[in-house]
């Protein structure tokens, strides 16, 4: 298993890394730190933006439609 988040809770990073998983900490919208990601048979998608997206629209559209077609 290996963890990519923006990790916006910094404990969140420490319990994976405890779990002895692998974490990538980075900013979801960028491509080429996207491609730069290792292989992987089977990818879970569970960055999508709900909750706190009052007044951010833009964001709150690129995280739940644009970014999983990438």
């Amino acid at each position: 298993m290996i963890g990519v988040s923006r990790f916006s809770a910094s404990a969140a990073g420490t319990t994976i890394a405890r779990m002895g998983r692998r974490g990538h900490a980075l900013r979801l919208a960028g491509r080429k730190l996207l491609a730069a990601l290792p292989e992987a048979a089977n990818v879970v998608y569970m960055a999508g933006m709900k909750f706190g997206s009052t007044g951010q629209e833009p964001l709150t559209w690129a995280m739940n439609s644009f970014l999983p077609d990438w």
